[in-house]
């Protein structure tokens, strides 16, 4: 508004008289909204989140089942040690020099059944496979 030739401003408004835009710098002298913009701007939050924890749940989630495996085959593992023990103080002749056949097969039968459950080979059992060199092209022959 001009009065006799001068600039005179509306009181309230904030401006200085000369200006009448806003300045492009901040108080601090930053250029206006550079900060503002990565801090108040909250889209997509929380999918960086998710992203960040979903693997980390998923990977506890993982270790926990792993662990619940392990812990069960060694659960198994001791019941199969504690029967044969059992078995063999029950029948302590069935293992010296005359061999008792149908002792040795039940004690086989009760270790193999008490460890099937358990996902890795016992010793002595028929597990065995060939594996051929792929350089030159061969193929394995057999797997059993």
């Amino acid at each position: 508004m001009t009065e006799g030739g001068l600039l005179v401003a509306k009181r309230g408004s904030g401006h200085s008289p000369m200006t009448s835009k806003r300045s492009p710098r901040n108080r601090d002298g930053a250029p206006r909204g550079v900060g503002r913009r990565l801090s108040l701007d909250p889209r997509g939050q929380g999918l960086v989140e998710f992203a960040i924890a979903f693997p980390v749940v998923m990977l506890m989630i993982a270790f926990g089942i792993d662990f619940g495996r392990v812990f069960l085959g060694w659960v198994s593992l001791n019941n199969a040690v504690r029967e044969g023990a059992n078995f063999a103080a029950i029948n302590p002749t069935g293992f010296q020099s005359p061999v008792d056949v149908t002792v040795q097969a039940e004690y086989l039968r009760l270790i193999n059944s008490e460890t099937a459950g358990i996902n890795c080979a016992m010793p002595g059992s028929a597990i065995s496979f060939s594996i051929a060199s792929i350089s030159n092209g061969a193929k394995p022959d057999r797997f059993s």
